[in-house]
C-alpha cells in the first residue's frame, strides 16, 4: 500500500545481504587449501544461482496459482530455516569449529595459503594508499563491474525479452528464463574444478584466472548478441543459456582472484569491489528499457527485436572490455602490500616464545612432527602471524 515503506524495506533488505560475499570469502580464506580454492569458491557460489533458477520458478507458479505475496512469505520463511542451520553447522575457522575431526583440522591449516595464529587485520592495519594504486585490485573491479553489467541486464530483463520477442505467456516464461540459470549453476563448480586442475599440472594462478575470466566474458557477450539475432524460440533459448552458462567460467577469474592476491584482506576487498560492481544492478535495466521503448504488441516485434539487440550489443561490449582489462592488469599472486607480517628467523621466533613464556611451540598431537607435514602453529600469540615453511625453518 506505501511505496516508502516498500523502498525502505528493499533497502534494509539489500543492506543485510551485503555482507553475504564478504563473509564467504573471509571464511573460505580459513577453510580452502590453497589448491582447492577455486572449487570450493565456485561450488557455495553456484548457490546463488540455483537461488535465481529456484525464486524464478516457485514465484511464477505462486504467482499464477495464489498471490503475488506469497513468493514473498515463502522466502522469508525459508531465509529463517536457512539462518537457524547456519547458526548451527558453521563456524569461523577450523580451529572453532566443534564437530571437526583432529585429521581434516591439522590438514587444512597446513595446507591454506597462510596460517594464522592471530584475530585478523584491523581497518587501521590495512594499507589502504597500496590497496587503490593496486593494479590487480582495479583488474578485479572493471571485470566484475563489466560482467555484472550483462547478468543484471539478463536477470532483469530476460523474462520481458522472451515475453516480447517469443510470446511465451507468465509460467512458460518463467520457466524458460530460468534454464540459462540452471546451465550458470552447473557450468560455475565445473570451471573451478578445472582452473584448480589446471593450477596443479600446468598453468599458473595468474595464467588460469586469465584464461577463465576470458571464456567467461568473452563467451557470455558473442552468445549474448548471437541471442538478440535470433527468431526461433529453441534458437535464442540455447543462445540465452550459452550466454549465462559460460559466465560461470568467470567465478574461477575474477571472483575467485581476491583469495590469491590478497587472501587475509579477501572480505574486506570483495566487500569494495562487489560495492562498486552492483551498481548495474540498477543501472542496465533502466538503461535497458529506456531503449526498449516499442510498443509490446505482434505488430511491433521487428521494432523490439532491433532495441534488444542493442541492449545486448551493450552489456557485450562492456563484457570485452573487462576480458581485456583483466588480461593487461590481473595477477594471481599474493601483492606485496598484502603480506602478512612474519618471523623470519630463529631469533625473532624464539624472543616471541620467550616473551610469551613459551618453552616450546603448542603442536597437536599428530606423532613425530618433524616427518608430519599436517602440524601447524597454534600458540605464537594474537599479534603474530606465520606459515608453516617459515615456522619449520625459523627453528
Amino acid at each position: 500500500q506505501s511505496m516508502g515503506l516498500l523502498i525502505v524495506s528493499r533497502t534494509f533488505l539489500g543492506i543485510a545481504l551485503g555482507g553475504s560475499r564478504p563473509a564467504m570469502h573471509v571464511l573460505w580464506s580459513k577453510w580452502a587449501p590453497s589448491k582447492d580454492r577455486s572449487r570450493l569458491s565456485t561450488i557455495s557460489g553456484s548457490g546463488v544461482y540455483a537461488g535465481t533458477v529456484m525464486a524464478m520458478l516457485v514465484s511464477a507458479v505462486l504467482a499464477s496459482s495464489f498471490d503475488w505475496s506469497w513468493a514473498f512469505y515463502f522466502f522469508g520463511i525459508f531465509s529463517i530455516v536457512w539462518w537457524v542451520a547456519w547458526q548451527i553447522f558453521v563456524s569461523d575457522s577450523p580451529e572453532e569449529h566443534r564437530c571437526i575431526s583432529m585429521k581434516e583440522r591439522d590438514y587444512i591449516m597446513a595446507t591454506r595459503t597462510q596460517v594464522s595464529a592471530g584475530k585478523g587485520t584491523t581497518l587501521s592495519e590495512v594499507p589502504w594508499r597500496s590497496l587503490v594504486k593496486s593494479r590487480p585490485v582495479w583488474a578485479i573491479i572493471i571485470a566484475h563491474f563489466c560482467q555484472n553489467w550483462g547478468f543484471y541486464t539478463l536477470l532483469a530483463c530476460l523474462p520481458t525479452f522472451i515475453h516480447q520477442t517469443l510470446g511465451f505467456d507468465l509460467e512458460t516464461n518463467g520457466t524458460f528464463a530460468a534454464i540459462p540459470y540452471i546451465g550458470l549453476g552447473i557450468v560455475a563448480p565445473i570451471g573451478g574444478q578445472l582452473a584448480d586442475y589446471g593450477r596443479s599440472r600446468f598453468m599458473s594462478t595468474t595464467r588460469t584466472r586469465k584464461v577463465f575470466n576470458t571464456i567467461g566474458l568473452v563467451g557470455s557477450a558473442t552468445f549474448m548478441v548471437a541471442a538478440g539475432y535470433s527468431t526461433e524460440a529453441a534458437m535464442a533459448i540455447s543462445w540465452l543459456t550459452l550466454a549465462v552458462a559460460l559466465g560461470g567460467f568467470a567465478q574461477s577469474g575474477y571472483m575467485v582472484n581476491h583469495l590469491d592476491i590478497a587472501p587475509q584482506f579477501a572480505g574486506l576487498l570483495i566487500g569494495i569491489t562487489n560495492t562498486l560492481a552492483i551498481t548495474p544492478g540498477f543501472i542496465a535495466p533502466v538503461v535497458a528499457f529506456s531503449i526498449v521503448t516499442a510498443p509490446d504488441d505482434k505488430h511491433h516485434i521487428s521494432e523490439l527485436r532491433g532495441q534488444w539487440q542493442q541492449v545486448f550489443w551493450i552489456a557485450a561490449a562492456l563484457n570485452y572490455i573487462g576480458a581485456l582489462v583483466f588480461v593487461l592488469l590481473a595477477s594471481g599472486e599474493v601483492q606485496p602490500w598484502a603480506q602478512i607480517r612474519r618471523a623470519n628467523d630463529r631469533h625473532d621466533l624464539l624472543a616471541k616464545m620467550e616473551e610469551d613464556n613459551l618453552d616450546n611451540c603448542e603442536l597437536p598431537d599428530c606423532g613425530d612432527h618433524e616427518g608430519n607435514k599436517s602440524c601447524h602453529v597454534v600458540a605464537l600469540g594474537d599479534e603474530d602471524m606465520i606459515s608453516l615453511d617459515d615456522f619449520e625453518s625459523a627453528i
